[in-house]
């Protein structure tokens, strides 16, 4: 039986390999994302340019020049603020990961006027050993899944932005209801045949349902076409081949993190059974 002592230089051996993999998931994800943002830049002009253009050509034509080219330079400016805000939403790891564990200790009922303080000083009174602030794989993946949420967010967000653009302008149809542009940003929304990247082709029989039947179908007159904005991630990495690649970088990274996790929670149990078993000896004696 190898000694506590062997079983946490192991450990610590894990955590700086954990640390090692994190950066490479930072440098991979920066990458990732300042592709990702000039791309998503580029796509929401073009899917605003189609949705004009194709869907609703009528009604961009009814614009004056002015509010035209009012109209193009607000997609550009809410673009920008979409590669912008996808750029921004990266951290570090070991920062992510600290301030995750500080909002933690201030959720759990600290009253002082530092509660984050005070708790770290309750439980250094508790803590016999110090509290190690290595990053471990579930730290890692933690930090992963939220930067995915995130950028699936971003895009949410951008797709609805740019369609309440577009109805302000009186491009999307007027009553069409704040909830039908929520719902258009999700993936979940059910299309009606395919439609041409990052757009939303649906047929809906009235916009405060937010959905149609069967029954629906089989009375085009009552039916409205809608064409609005969705980004969609896979659309936009499938257009473009460095995307593709950092994405397939960071699936190997995932793999990689996946095999440390399995074994730091081996080498843990393997900490807690050597430690149990010290401390029976050490507190052991005969009657």
């Amino acid at each position: 039986m190898k000694s506590v002592e062997r079983i946490e230089q192991e450990i610590v051996e894990l955590q700086q390999a954990v640390a090692a993999l994190a950066q490479e998931f930072y440098e991979t994800y920066r990458d990732y994302l300042d592709g990702l943002g000039q791309v998503v830049r580029q796509q929401l002009i073009l899917a605003s340019y189609n949705v004009c253009t194709q869907g609703y050509p009528a009604n961009f034509l009814a614009l004056s020049l002015s509010q035209q080219q009012a109209l193009q330079k607000a997609v550009r400016t809410l673009a920008k603020q979409a590669q912008e805000s996808l750029q921004e939403i990266l951290q570090k790891p070991d920062e992510w990961v600290a301030v995750s564990r500080a909002s933690v200790l201030m959720s759990e009922g600290a009253t002082s006027e530092d509660p984050v303080q005070e708790l770290v000083q309750e439980q250094g009174e508790r803590q016999t050993t110090p509290v190690s602030d290595a990053l471990t794989p579930e730290d890692v993946i933690q930090w992963q899944e939220t930067l995915e949420q995130e950028i699936v967010y971003a895009l949410r967000n951008a797709s609805q932005d740019g369609n309440r653009l577009l109805q302000q302008a009186a491009i999307l149809p007027k009553q069409l209801p704040e909830a039908f542009l929520q719902q258009v940003g999700k993936a979940e929304m059910v299309e009606m045949g395919a439609s041409p990247p990052n757009l939303l082709n649906v047929l809906i029989e009235d916009p405060e349902k937010l959905s149609f039947s069967e029954e629906d179908l089989e009375d085009p007159e009552s039916l409205l076409q809608i064409i609005a904005i969705q980004l969609r991630l896979t659309d936009i990495e499938f257009a473009n081949a460095t995307l593709t690649l950092l994405r397939n970088k960071t699936r190997s990274l995932s793999a990689r993190l996946k095999k440390l996790w399995q074994l730091y929670r081996r080498k843990s149990r393997e900490r807690a059974i050597a430690q149990a078993q010290q401390a029976w000896q050490a507190s052991w004696f005969e009657d």
